[in-house]
C-alpha cells in the first residue's frame, strides 16, 4: 500500500492558502500605478503555477509507480497461477501411471517399475517452469534442470532427471545437462559442490562476473561464457538431506542482442517461486519411493 508523499500533503494545504492570499491582494483597490502590488501578484501567480505543475508531476509519478508495482505483482502471480494450474492435472496423470504400474508384476527385487513415471513427472515440472518463466520474461534465454543424486557404495552420481529450455534457446544443452557426473572432493562445477557440501539454502549468482568467479571450481577448466546468471534451489528430504537440485541457468545467445537478464526484483520473484515449487519435486520423490518400496 502506497503512502501519499509528504510534499503532496503540504501542497494540499499550501495551495488553498496561496489562492486566498492572491485573492485578497488582487481584490484590494489599486491606487494609481501600484507597481509593487502588480509585481507581487505576478510572483504569487507564477509560484502558484509552478507549485501546481510540480504537484501534478509528482501525482503522475506516484500513479506510475503504483501501476508498475501492480504490474510486477500480476507478473509474479502469473508464475504461480500457470504452474499450479498445470500441476493439478499432472498429479492425476502421475497417480494413474503409478496405479497402472502397481498392478503389474513386481520386479525380482520386490520393487515396482516407477522410474519412468517419476522421470516423466520431473520432466513435466521442468517444462512447466520453463513455459511460465518464458512468459514472465520475454526474450530470456535459459534452461531449467532437475538433478537427482544417486548414492552408490563408493560415490554419488548426479543425474539430469528433468530438462527444458526457453523458446529462444539454440537447442544446445549446456554443460549442466551432460551425462551423469560424479561428486568428488574436488568438484568441477558449483552444483557438484552443493551436493558434496550438503548445501541446504537457495543460491543465486546474479551477474556474469559472479558466475565466472563462483561456478567453475577447477582452475584449468575453461569458463562457460554463455552463462549469465544462475539459480539453484535444493530439494530436501524429511531428514534435511539434499536429494535433488532445481537449477535455472540464464544464458547468452549470440544471435539475440542485447542480452536479456533477470533484474534484481525478478531474481527475487523467481527464487521465491522456485522455493515453493521444490515441495512438489519432493512430493513426487515421496510418492515414487512409497510405490517402489511398497506402502506399509
Amino acid at each position: 500500500m502506497f503512502k501519499e508523499p509528504s510534499f503532496l500533503k503540504k501542497a494540499n494545504l499550501f495551495q488553498p492558502i496561496l489562492v486566498v492570499v492572491i485573492s485578497i491582494i488582487g481584490g484590494t483597490p489599486m491606487e494609481g500605478a501600484n507597481t509593487g502590488k502588480i509585481v507581487l501578484l505576478i510572483i504569487l501567480g507564477a509560484a502558484f503555477i509552478v507549485w501546481h505543475v510540480e504537484c501534478q508531476r509528482l501525482l503522475n509519478r506516484n500513479r506510475e509507480t503504483r501501476e508498475h508495482a501492480c504490474a510486477l505483482k500480476n507478473r509474479s502471480a502469473a508464475l504461480y497461477k500457470k504452474t499450479y494450474a498445470a500441476l493439478s492435472g499432472e498429479y492425476e496423470n502421475f497417480a494413474n501411471k503409478l496405479n497402472g504400474e502397481s498392478c503389474r508384476e513386481a520386479k525380482t527385487d520386490g520393487s515396482r517399475g516407477t522410474t519412468e513415471s517419476f522421470n516423466g513427472a520431473c520432466l513435466f515440472l521442468c517444462s512447466t517452469i520453463a513455459a511460465a518463466l518464458a512468459e514472465y520474461k520475454n526474450s530470456l534465454v535459459f534452461e531449467v534442470l532437475y538433478i537427482q543424486a544417486e548414492r552408490r557404495k563408493d560415490q554419488t552420481l548426479l543425474h539430469v532427471i528433468g530438462y527444458a529450455q526457453g523458446e529462444h534457446n539454440n537447442d544446445t544443452p549446456s554443460l549442466l545437462a551432460q551425462p551423469p557426473r560424479p561428486v568428488t572432493k574436488t568438484p568441477a562445477m558449483l552444483d557438484e559442490q552443493l551436493f558434496a557440501e550438503r548445501h541446504l539454502s537457495p543460491l543465486v549468482l546474479s551477474s556474469p562476473e559472479e558466475v565466472q568467479r563462483s561456478f567453475f571450481r577447477k582452475r584449468n577448466q575453461p569458463p562457460e561464457e554463455k552463462y549469465m546468471q544462475y539459480l539453484a534451489i535444493p530439494v530436501l528430504s524429511k531428514r534435511n538431506e539434499i536429494i535433488g537440485l532445481i537449477e535455472i541457468a540464464v544464458k547468452k545467445n549470440p544471435f539475440i542482442s542485447p542480452v536479456t537478464m533477470l533484474e534484481a526484483h525478478e531474481l527475487a520473484d523467481v527464487k521465491s517461486w522456485l522455493y515453493h515449487l521444490k515441495d512438489h519435486f519432493l512430493l513426487f520423490h515421496e510418492i515414487e519411493r512409497a510405490v517402489r518400496d511398497g506402502f506399509p
